[in-house]
C-alpha cells in the first residue's frame, strides 16, 4: 500500500490518470483514485499496465534509433547506454524511465509479498528480466499471479494450480479475452493517435502562451496543416473544442480535407465530422458559432437559467438578423459596435418569450414578473447586466477563440 501511494505521489500532475481515462483503462473517478491507492487491486493493475506501456514505448523508440543509426552507417549504442544518454539530454525521458523502474519495482515487491512458491517467483522474475517487451498479469488468486499475455507471442506451457484449483479452461478463456482486449487497444492507439511525427520539431509553435488546452489544440491543428497534413483527428470531452474545431474547419477549408473529433468516453464516445458541420452551416454561421456558444454559456461565460442551447439555436433560426451581430463580435474589438447591443437584446427577448414584440429586456422583465408570475431566477437579465455579459462573451469569442490558431 505504501509503495502504491508513493508511486501515486510521484505521478501526481504528470497526466497519468488522464491518459488511463483516454485509453479506456479506467473511468475518471477510478483513475484519480489510483493516485491515492484507494483500491489496492485496481491500483496495482493500473501500475502494471503503465509499466507494460512504458516498456513498449521505450523499446519502440530504441528500435527507431537503431534503424536510423544503421541507415546512416553508424554503429548503434547498446540499449542501456542509449537510455542513459537519452535521460541526460531529455528530462521527459528521464522522468518516465524512472517511472518505469519504479513501476517494475512495485510489481516485483507486490509479487514477492503474495508468492506461494519459489517456482512462481522465479517464473515472474524471468519474465520481467527477459527479452519480452510487454507482460500483463492478472491475479486469479490472492496468492498466485498468472502470466496471461506476452507481446512477443511466447507462452508458458507449465501448468500451475492455485489453492482454489482454478481450471485450465478458465485460465485459457481469460487469456484469450485479455489478448483480444490488449490487441484491440494497441491497434486503436497505434493507428488513430499520433502525438508527434517522428523527428518532428515544433519551432513554429514557439513562443506560445495560450493558457487553455482548448486553444492549444487549435494551434497544433493549424501547425499540422502548415506541415501538409490534410486529415486531422482530435480527441476531446469538451464542447468548446468541438465549436473551435468547426470554426477552424471553416477557416482552413481550402487546405483542410477532413477534421474529425472523438467526443466523449466509454459507451458515449462518438466521432464528429467538424468539416461536414462547417460545410452544412455555411461560412457565415460557422464563423459566428463561437460567439453564439460563448453568449449562451461556456467554460468562462455564464449561461441563461432554464434556456438550453437547443432552444437558443431555434431562436437563432427564427431571428437570423442576429448573425450579423455575432459576426461583428467574432473579431478583436475594443468596444461594442453600434447596434449590436440592441440586436442581441432583441435576440434575448425572443429567447425568453417567442411571441413578444418588445425590444427592451427591462420591459420584458417587468412583463414576465407581473403577468406570468415567473420567479426572479427565470427572468432575463437587466440591460446593464446583459451588456456586461455580452462584453465577456465578446472577449472570450473574439480575443481568445478568435486567435486560437495563432501562436502568441
Amino acid at each position: 500500500m505504501a509503495a502504491l501511494r508513493m508511486a501515486g505521489s510521484w505521478l501526481q500532475g504528470s497526466g497519468w490518470a488522464e491518459t488511463l481515462v483516454q485509453a479506456d483503462v479506467a473511468s475518471p473517478g477510478t483513475a484519480n483514485s489510483f493516485l491515492k491507492a484507494a483500491h489496492v487491486t485496481r491500483t496495482r493493475r493500473g501500475h502494471q499496465i503503465t509499466a507494460a506501456t512504458l516498456n513498449i514505448l521505450q523499446h519502440k523508440a530504441y528500435g527507431k534509433y537503431t534503424e536510423d543509426a544503421q541507415s546512416d552507417g553508424h554503429e548503434p549504442l547498446e540499449f542501456g547506454v542509449w537510455c542513459q544518454q537519452r535521460a541526460e539530454c531529455c528530462p521527459q525521458f528521464q522522468y518516465w524511465a524512472t517511472t518505469l523502474n519504479l513501476e517494475l519495482s512495485i510489481c516485483l515487491l507486490d509479487h514477492y509479498e503474495n508468492q506461494t512458491s519459489r517456482f512462481t517467483w522465479m517464473l515472474w522474475l524471468n519474465c520481467v528480466s527477459g527479452s519480452s517487451p510487454w507482460i500483463i498479469l492478472i491475479i486469479l488468486d490472492a496468492s498466485l499471479p498468472l502470466v496471461l499475455y506476452l507481446a512477443t507471442g511466447k507462452t508458458f506451457s507449465t501448468k500451475v494450480t492455485t489453492k482454489r484449483n482454478s481450471s485450465v479452461s478458465c485460465q485459457n478463456r481469460l487469456r484469450s479475452w485479455l489478448s483480444k482486449k490488449v490487441n484491440s487497444w494497441l491497434s486503436e492507439t497505434r493507428n488513430r493517435y499520433s502525438l508527434f511525427h517522428p523527428g518532428t520539431t515544433l519551432p513554429n509553435l514557439a513562443p506560445c502562451n495560450h493558457e487553455e488546452a482548448d486553444t492549444r489544440m487549435m494551434v497544433h491543428a493549424a501547425d499540422a496543416l502548415e506541415c501538409g497534413h490534410w486529415r486531422i483527428l482530435i480527441r476531446t470531452v469538451d464542447t468548446d473544442v468541438v465549436i473551435l474545431a468547426v470554426a477552424l474547419a471553416n477557416e482552413r477549408s481550402e487546405v483542410l480535407d477532413e477534421l474529425w473529433l472523438i467526443f466523449g468516453t466509454g459507451k458515449n464516445r462518438r466521432y464528429i465530422a467538424a468539416h461536414q458541420i462547417a460545410k452544412a452551416l455555411r461560412p457565415e454561421k460557422s464563423r459566428a458559432l463561437p460567439v453564439f456558444h460563448a453568449i449562451m454559456g461556456c467554460d468562462t461565460v455564464s449561461a441563461f437559467t432554464g434556456h438550453s442551447k437547443k432552444a437558443a439555436w431555434a431562436t437563432w433560426n427564427a431571428f437570423p438578423e442576429v448573425t450579423t451581430a455575432f459576426l461583428s463580435l467574432a473579431s478583436t474589438l475594443s468596444e461594442l459596435p453600434d447596434g449590436v447591443l440592441s440586436t442581441l437584446e432583441r435576440f434575448i427577448v425572443l429567447l425568453y418569450d417567442r411571441t413578444s414584440t418588445c425590444c427592451d429586456v427591462n420591459v420584458l422583465r417587468k412583463k414576465l414578473f407581473s403577468r406570468k408570475s415567473r420567479s426572479l431566477e427565470d427572468l432575463p437579465p437587466t440591460r446593464a447586466a446583459l451588456e456586461q455579459h455580452i462584453k465577456r462573451a465578446a472577449y472570450q469569442a473574439g480575443h481568445i477563440w478568435g486567435q486560437a490558431a495563432i501562436t502568441m
